[in-house]
């Protein structure tokens, strides 16, 4: 195991924490920590291609298999950049994904349509909206 690995699994665990005491969660890990969207703006559009569900009753060895998944995922794109690793909890079920954040918001209202989305998220407002 190397120290990225290392690094990686405690900043799972603190994901696993906020995912289940807070709701969610938007990412990068940059190899040493995971980096926290933290723009009071913009939409995010989850990627089709890359969505998971588990129940909340999935382990965090379960919950950090995903996370790695993705993030590899995440880097294999273009422009990995732009797309962010993201979590949230409804009900029972666990939600994860890549997503693409827009600063405008029909551009993500028209990438959300064109991935068959049901909703973008609003990071001003904190909300899911609808689309």
């Amino acid at each position: 195991m190397n120290f990225r690995d290392i690094y990686f699994a405690i900043e799972v665990s603190k994901l696993y924490k906020l995912a289940m005491d807070n709701g969610g969660f938007t990412v990068q890990f940059d190899g040493k920590r995971f980096n926290h969207y933290s723009k009071a703006r913009g939409y995010s559009v989850s990627l089709p291609e890359f969505e998971v569900r588990a129940t909340e009753l999935a382990s965090a060895y379960i919950f950090a298999g995903i996370i790695k998944g993705l993030e590899e995922a995440r880097q294999e794109q273009e422009d990995p950049a732009s797309y962010w690793v993201g979590g949230w909890k409804d009900g029972d079920m666990l939600y994860f994904d890549i997503s693409a954040i827009y600063s405008n918001r029909q551009e993500a209202i028209s990438a959300a349509k064109t991935g068959g989305q049901l909703a973008i998220f609003n990071f001003k407002t904190m909300q899911v909206e609808r689309i």
